[in-house]
C-alpha cells in the first residue's frame, strides 16, 4: 500500500481469481457524500470491461446496456456475456449481450457487447449486473464484471392499454 495527500495504490502480487469487492471508508471525511473513484488495473495482461447502461427515465422502454471487453490493442471477441436485471419487485431476467453490430453494440466482432433489456414496466430501481467470461490473446481464462443501477420514473400510459406511451411511439404500435 502506498499513499499521497489525494490517492492510495493497493498492489495485491497474487490476486485470486474471482469477484473482489472493495470499500472505502472516510475517516476525517465531511459529513455527506464524498466522490470517490476507483481503477483497477490488471498489470499483467490488462484486460479491460466497461459497461453503460442507457435508459429512458421512465419505465416501458427497454433499458439499452452495452459493455466492452478490451485488451491493449484489440477487442475480446469470443466471450459469452450476460446481463441479469433484478426488477424493483425482486424479479431476475437474464439475457445474451451479442457482439454482431445490431444490438447497440457499435460493430461485429469488436468487442463491444450490447442488448436491448425489457420487461421494464415498473417504476423504481433496476439493478443490471453484467458477467463476461472468455479467452485473452494469450489463450489464459477471464472473467470480467460490471453493476450499474437505474431508477426509473412512473409509466405513462394515456389510452390504458398496457403499453408505455413512448414504447407505441418508438416501436410504431397502438
Amino acid at each position: 500500500v502506498s499513499e499521497t495527500p489525494t490517492s492510495v495504490t493497493i498492489r495485491v502480487s497474487t490476486p485470486e481469481a474471482g469477484e473482489w469487492e472493495l470499500e472505502a471508508v472516510g475517516v476525517d471525511a465531511p459529513a455527506g457524500p464524498e466522490p470517490v473513484d476507483f481503477t483497477v488495473v490488471e498489470e499483467a495482461s490488462p484486460i479491460f470491461g466497461r459497461g453503460h447502461v442507457h435508459d429512458s427515465g421512465t419505465a416501458g422502454l427497454p433499458l439499452e446496456v452495452v459493455f466492452s471487453l478490451t485488451e491493449p490493442n484489440a477487442g475480446v471477441t469470443d466471450a459469452v456475456v450476460t446481463a441479469t436485471v433484478t426488477d424493483p419487485a425482486g424479479v431476475r431476467r437474464t439475457w445474451p449481450l451479442r457482439d454482431d453490430g445490431t444490438h447497440g453494440d457499435s460493430g461485429a466482432n469488436d468487442g463491444v457487447y450490447g442488448a436491448e433489456l425489457g420487461a421494464t414496466d415498473l417504476a423504481g430501481s433496476y439493478v443490471v449486473e453484467v458477467h463476461a467470461i472468455g479467452s485473452a490473446s494469450d489463450g489464459s481464462a477471464l472473467q470480467r464484471y460490471a453493476t450499474a443501477e437505474v431508477v426509473l420514473g412512473a409509466k405513462v400510459d394515456a389510452d390504458g392499454d398496457g403499453v408505455a406511451d413512448a414504447a407505441e411511439l418508438r416501436f410504431g404500435l397502438d
